[in-house]
């Protein structure tokens, strides 16, 4: 068996879907002030995550009361714990950044009406944000191991494929749940805790119409963080060794990567909804022999979990109408930059 140490810089935000949310009940948001790296202070927006028992015991008996009446209408009792928000603070077990932009729809929007529907019925702002993957015990943001296989695992199918021309074959050495499955000798470590996440609202763009679709508010992984590592570990090079793992990889994702950048490749988005910061690390990124490209998480884009191919995209039309195709319609960005883009480096250890 041989092991690697693989060194991750995360050159996008990275989102690991987990079904949880951060939700007005169990969270406030508050400013306060933060020291900068030139040693100015500066007012930052955090979120303040707490268990909802953990919040009432910080109460007196005249907000308990209060927290009572309030209890059948959730609309109000967001509005008793914004209130209250340093009993929160108090009882709060992690504090996530937040971007100023969503800090001022908190403050100026929870709880209230947000439109009517037909029949006068009220809609209110419900202020629910996706969480990232954490440690559940230290609450700290991580990548899970089998986030990284499953990116790797779409890739390595790839290269199979376009060796093969058989997708099913593919299908039973990568996918089957048995002991010829090729990744069984394929062993990968979560990673490293990451010191930073933050929270935004992510915008969904649709391509060659440079216009604006849906948005969800996410908290994500920040780019920001020093660099991080996870273990991977071949029990058998005979089957696949680091290199073949790094060519497929590669081959898969280092077009797509290099499609933001070309204004007449198959992404089309105009440039000006990209980062400059992201254009300049990014436009001219260079991969060394002993590294390679992944995209892992949510929002990663329809052509990077699937094989090329064989892939059939299903775009959504108007009118309920629907086809398939080869590329995806639209770009998740959060804070101007795409989801989920990480380059890693190995060595043998």
């Amino acid at each position: 068996m041989k092991h690697y140490k693989i060194t991750m810089k995360l050159l996008s935000p990275v989102h690991i879907g987990t079904g949880k949310d951060y939700e007005p009940i169990n969270y406030v948001m508050h400013k306060k002030l933060v020291i900068k790296q030139d040693g100015q202070e500066s007012e930052q927006a955090f979120l303040y995550n707490f268990d909802e028992m953990d919040f009432f015991n910080e109460l007196d008996q005249k907000q308990k009361d209060e927290f009572s009446k309030r209890a059948d209408n959730i609309f109000s009792l967001y509005n008793f714990i914004k209130e209250n928000k340093i009993q929160a603070i108090k009882a709060s077990f992690c504090k996530v950044r937040v971007t100023n932009r969503c800090f001022k729809e908190y403050e100026e929007k929870l709880g209230k009406v947000a439109q009517k529907e037909g029949g006068g019925k009220k809609v209110f702002n419900q202020f629910v944000i996706a969480q990232t993957f954490k440690n559940p015990n230290t609450h700290k943001a991580i990548i899970p191991g089998s986030s990284i296989k499953g990116a790797i695992s779409t890739a390595y199918q790839e290269l199979l494929y376009k060796k093969s021309k058989h997708y099913d074959e593919v299908k039973a050495k990568m996918l089957a749940p048995t002991e010829q499955n090729l990744f069984k000798d394929l062993l990968i470590s979560d990673s490293q805790e990451f010191a930073q996440t933050y929270i935004d609202e992510a915008k969904n763009i649709k391509r060659n119409k440079d216009k604006e679709g849906i948005t969800a508010v996410l908290e994500v992984i920040s780019d920001a963080n020093a660099e991080n590592s996870f273990t991977l570990s071949i029990k058998d090079e005979a089957k696949f060794s680091i290199k073949d793992l790094a060519k497929a990889c590669n081959d898969h994702y280092e077009s797509i990567f290099d499609s933001i950048f070309d204004d007449e490749n198959v992404l089309r988005v105009d440039k000006e909804y990209i980062s400059n910061k992201f254009l300049d690390n990014c436009e001219s990124l260079k991969i060394n022999e002993n590294q390679f490209l992944l995209r892992v998480g949510q929002h990663s884009g329809a052509r990077a979990v699937t094989v090329d191919g064989i892939r059939q995209i299903k775009l959504i039309l108007d009118r309920g109408k629907s086809k398939t195709a080869e590329e995806e319609s639209t770009i998740w960005l959060i804070n101007k930059k795409p989801f989920g883009w990480i380059l890693c480096t190995y060595e043998e250890i």
